[in-house]
């Protein structure tokens, strides 16, 4: 396969993850602004302990 085009392949998976992950955000960002801020801090508070799991699990591996 022919570099330019192996780069050209790249940066456009590159640009569809980037326009999956804003949705993404845009989605949550929706449905959290229709929330109390009681149930907001909440979640940000649930997914901090997440992703401090899951980044703890990485570390191991």
């Amino acid at each position: 396969m022919n570099f330019l085009i192996s780069k050209k392949i790249i940066e456009e998976d590159r640009e569809n993850e980037i326009m999956d992950k804003s949705l993404l955000l845009d989605c949550h960002y929706s449905m959290l602004k229709e929330r109390e801020l009681d149930e907001i801090k909440y979640v940000v508070k649930t997914t901090k302990e997440l992703f401090k799991t899951m980044d703890g699990k990485k570390k191991k591996n």
